[in-house]
């Protein structure tokens, strides 16, 4: 009998290609080992699903809430495959992490109806990226935040969130340019805890780097590089593209999937 399974998943993004799999990647020499990623083909679906492949011996089809890019973080990704396999719910977890890398695990599994699709049921995605603004880097964070050395306004940063949040066309922080492309931010929140930034948003879903692309344009205004109200202007991709660097991988995190 088909079924379909839901797994949150958890992964230090450091050392893939992103969550989307590429045909040229190869994980056929891995042969059961869990030492931490070193090809940088690798992607975190491919090898997922290879570690599911093993336990119930089918070529199955994965299919990830998020495409997180090459680096990124998550702590929530959602995704779900079918089997026909007769292995219970609780089982899955443990026998899928006996096969992944260090940097890869399952957090839960669920059974859930055969319509399902972890992609196209979500309503929305959130995302964390974390600012280290000391003046001095850290060696320990390194990899999972973004050195910013110099004194950031916050205030001037939340002030331009704040024209961020609601419908709008994202163009403009996106790669690439294919026409109008509306997305809805429900959350944009900055908040400082010791020498850390913390910038959440929430949106129903999210353009390629549009999150990497923002915190970029919020830094700006925290730098006082560039007015608050200006990042409106962005707002308006037939007039102004956002053109500038974007915020590294390495910070970005996707927290939770909501359904």
């Amino acid at each position: 009998m088909m079924r379909n399974i839901k797994l949150i998943v958890e992964y230090d993004g450091t050392n893939y290609k992103g969550w989307q799999d590429q045909q040229s990647a190869h994980h056929s020499e891995r042969k059961g080992k869990r030492p931490e990623a070193q090809n940088t083909l690798l992607t975190i679906q491919g090898i997922l699903r290879e570690a599911i492949g093993r336990i119930t011996h089918e070529d199955i089809k994965l299919t990830g809430a998020g495409r997180t890019d090459s680096g990124v973080h998550a702590q929530g990704q959602v995704a779900n495959f079918y089997t026909v396999s007769d292995f219970t719910i609780e089982r899955f977890p443990l026998a899928i992490n006996a096969y992944l890398p260090y940097d890869i695990a399952v957090k839960c599994a669920e059974e859930v109806p055969l319509e399902f699709n972890a992609r196209n049921d979500a309503k929305a995605r959130e995302y964390l990226y974390v600012i280290n603004n000391h003046k001095f880097r850290t060696a320990l964070k390194r990899l999972y935040s973004f050195h910013v050395p110099p004194k950031l306004d916050i205030q001037a940063m939340q002030q331009a969130a704040g024209y961020l949040i609601g419908e709008h066309d994202f163009t403009g922080f996106a790669f690439g340019n294919k026409g109008k492309r509306t997305r809805n931010i429900m959350k944009l929140e900055i908040k400082k805890k010791d020498d850390f930034l913390y910038i959440t948003v929430k949106a129903n879903s999210f353009l390629m780097h549009m999150v990497r692309y923002i915190v970029a344009a919020l830094l700006e205004a925290g730098k006082r590089k560039m007015k608050p109200e200006d990042i409106k202007l962005y707002l308006e991709p037939a007039l102004r593209k956002w053109t500038h660097s974007r915020a590294p991988a390495r910070g970005l995190f996707l927290m939770k999937v909501e359904y």
